[in-house]
């Protein structure tokens, strides 16, 4: 998938998310790399992580 078609559809699937989806979503992720789930929050947040 192209990086531009894979954004397009990240988008379209996080929009129809709901508050307890994204949770449930983000703690599958942290399940399988806990480092790269907080860096990508602060990223969201305005701290860029080093």
């Amino acid at each position: 998938m192209e990086l531009g078609e894979f954004w397009k559809r990240f988008n379209e699937e996080l929009a129809e998310l709901t508050p307890e989806q994204a949770d449930c979503a983000l703690a599958w992720l942290a399940d399988r790399d806990s480092g790269a789930v907080l860096d990508a929050i602060a990223y969201a947040k305005g701290r860029y992580p080093g």
